[in-house]
């Protein structure tokens, strides 16, 4: 391998292209306060550039970045698991925000230590047209940890995340769901059972004498909402640390109910914080995507129940099928324990592994820089995969919560799913539906509803590592 010239992945990348994004990685925001996390990153993209990627290990990178004694046994100590899975994290975190225009992104490939650079490119933006109309809100987005002050205030970026979550929570919430509900009952036409037969088979077979209940796991996404207090020490709320607010910031955000009710006399000492949370709120999206599943599941005559993602463990996955809404990444279980899929989502991107012909290799969700006026293009995945206890487990998710709303739309249409349960038989040995299979779905948002979806790929069976 030339030194100029960086692996297969890199798509003709120079090392002086990878370096340079390395660097703005760094000095970045997500990074810059992160020295382990820097020191990994660096360690691992400098051996991938001296083309000796493929030799990263547990051991090795135990003992030369996390300073491990050279008796170091990667299974008594998952250090190094641990501090991959938060590096593939923080870069997803880091190109969804600071670096999403970046001609060029890092990604840290689940299973592996070697690091991946990708050209990323933007698609011309799409003609679409609206059905309905909504009220103009921004869609709302996995939210990042409140970031340092620095020099004495907070960056503004979380503002608008902030305030995102406390709007779109108060008043997309009915709006967007009942939209949904009424739209699908008023357009969706009579579905007989036999007609919907055909979901049986790629839900899987039923034991009719003893049915096992599929559980429908809502995400739990990180929210964050400002509150007002005369103490600079106020109490912790449901079991969770404030955490204080600039007080300039604070006072830009508006006030929630309870705030209005506190007696304010002129002159008393405001102090403003964040109450974070990751169990009291899901998506909208996923919240509409839930109940189109469980009319499915009703008409099918199968059984079903509703969870949240954060109470998925091995005990019940072991005793139930699982279907789980939105990103993976949003719960840990689903992401340590699913394989990574053919369409692999990284930073509001599906890198296609194994394209074939007439396939790209990125599709990139264009959800950043639009109006809800000129619409979004995001992509979603309906992902089929088999633990080994034989649970299945059946992921829909989008790069956003109007995305997965739309990926779900998909799957229960039946007129929309047969000729892809066709596609999917004819892809298998022995023309039978496989025990796993992913198919990607290209879904135009208008006015943050999801008015139109298409079929983009499918495969049958797991990839190819």
């Amino acid at each position: 391998m030339g030194s100029d010239e960086v692996g297969s992945s890199s798509e003709g990348l120079s090392s002086e292209e990878i370096l340079r994004e390395l660097k703005e990685v760094l000095k970045s925001e997500h990074f810059k306060n992160s020295g382990k996390l820097s020191h990994l990153l660096e360690y691992v993209c400098n051996a991938a550039i001296a083309g000796n990627g493929k030799q990263l290990n547990e051991y090795l990178i135990g003992v030369e970045v996390f300073e491990r004694r050279p008796d170091f046994s990667a299974s008594a100590d998952s250090i190094v698991r641990v501090r991959a899975h938060d590096l593939r994290r923080r870069l997803r975190e880091y190109y969804s925000t600071e670096g999403k225009d970046h001609p060029i992104q890092i990604v840290l490939p689940k299973g592996s230590y070697c690091p991946e650079f990708l050209k990323t490119t933007v698609s011309a933006p799409s003609n679409v047209t609206a059905t309905e109309a909504a009220p103009a809100i921004s869609p709302p987005e996995a939210l990042p940890a409140v970031g340092n002050r620095g020099n004495g205030g907070f960056r503004l970026w979380p503002l608008f995340y902030v305030m995102a979550a406390i709007l779109v929570f108060s008043l997309v919430g009915n709006v967007l769901t009942w939209r949904a509900l009424r739209k699908s009952s008023r357009t969706e036409p009579p579905v007989t059972a036999q007609e919907l037969a055909f979901y049986h088979e790629l839900f899987g077979p039923l034991d009719r004498d003893n049915p096992r209940t599929t559980t429908i796991n809502l995400s739990n996404p990180k929210v964050m909402f400002k509150f007002v207090s005369r103490s600079p020490n106020p109490t912790s709320y449901l079991g969770r640390e404030p955490q204080p607010l600039d007080s300039e910031l604070g006072r830009l955000l508006p006030l929630n109910a309870d705030d209005s009710g506190i007696p304010y006399r002129p002159g008393d000492s405001m102090f403003y914080f964040l109450h974070v949370s990751d169990d009291e709120y899901t998506g909208m999206g996923e919240a509409a995507c839930a109940f189109h599943l469980a009319r499915l599941f009703h008409r099918l005559n199968r059984p079903a129940q509703l969870s949240q993602a954060r109470f998925l463990t091995w005990e019940k996955a072991g005793k139930q099928d699982v279907i789980l809404l939105g990103q993976p990444l949003i719960n840990i279980w689903a992401e340590k324990n699913l394989a990574e899929p053919n369409f692999s989502y990284v930073a509001a991107l599906y890198r296609n592994r194994h394209p074939e012909p007439g396939e790209q290799t990125v599709y990139k969700c264009e959800v950043n820089g639009r109006s809800t006026a000129e619409g979004f293009i995001d992509y979603g995945l309906i992902l089929m995969q088999t633990l080994p206890n034989k649970t299945r487990v059946l992921t829909l998710s989008g790069a956003c919560s109007y995305g997965t709303l739309g990926t779900g739309e998909f799957f229960c249409d039946a007129v929309k799913m047969r000729p892809v349960y066709e596609a999917l038989k004819k892809r298998s040995p022995g023309g039978v539906i496989p025990a796993e299979y992913e198919i990607l779905v290209k879904v135009v948002i208008k006015e943050n509803i999801p008015v139109d979806t298409s079929l983009v790929a499918c495969r049958a069976g797991r990839p190819s590592s």
